[in-house]
């Protein structure tokens, strides 16, 4: 009867669908996975999958952990986009060099602003598309990267 009062904010289920539908678009564009290929490492079925993609159902949040555990934590960004927040690397110390994932990304960028190519100086969803897979596998190590720098100058 005298419950406390809780303050709820509404919570938006196409802004959450829309961020799931991109999160499994890009995990099928940067790895190469199809529906049935992700279904089966987070233990879903396709059609759960499927209809996750195109938005007629919502994702249960334990698929949405398992696809974290299974294709990484930065391709959980536009969850975590949908209250402010992205996904930062437990571990500290990177794994590789990051300096030949730089070079590659920044080539293909500058390949992709080039001219004579398809968009001419813009930049067109294909040519991006091309290096998306090359900033994801950069951004992990260069957020460790960052933290342990930070963590050396604090």
């Amino acid at each position: 009867m005298n419950a406390p009062t809780v303050l709820r904010a509404e919570c938006d289920a196409s802004g959450y669908r829309s961020a799931v539908a991109t999160i499994i678009e890009n995990i099928e564009q940067a790895v190469g996975a199809t529906l049935l290929d992700i279904a089966e490492n987070i233990d879903a079925s396709r059609d759960t999958v499927s209809d996750a993609k195109y938005g007629k159902t919502t994702l249960n949040p334990v698929h949405l952990v398992r696809l974290g555990q299974v294709y990484g934590a930065g391709f959980l960004n536009p969850y975590f986009a949908l209250f402010g927040a992205q996904a930062a690397p437990m571990e500290r110390k990177p794994t590789v060099d990051v300096l030949p994932l730089i070079a590659r990304a920044s080539l293909k960028i500058a390949e992709a602003r080039d001219p004579r190519g398809p968009g001419g100086a813009t930049e067109v969803p294909q040519e991006r598309r091309a290096y998306l897979p090359d900033l994801k596998s950069m951004q992990r190590e260069v957020g460790c990267l960052i933290s342990e720098i930070e963590e050396v100058l604090s």
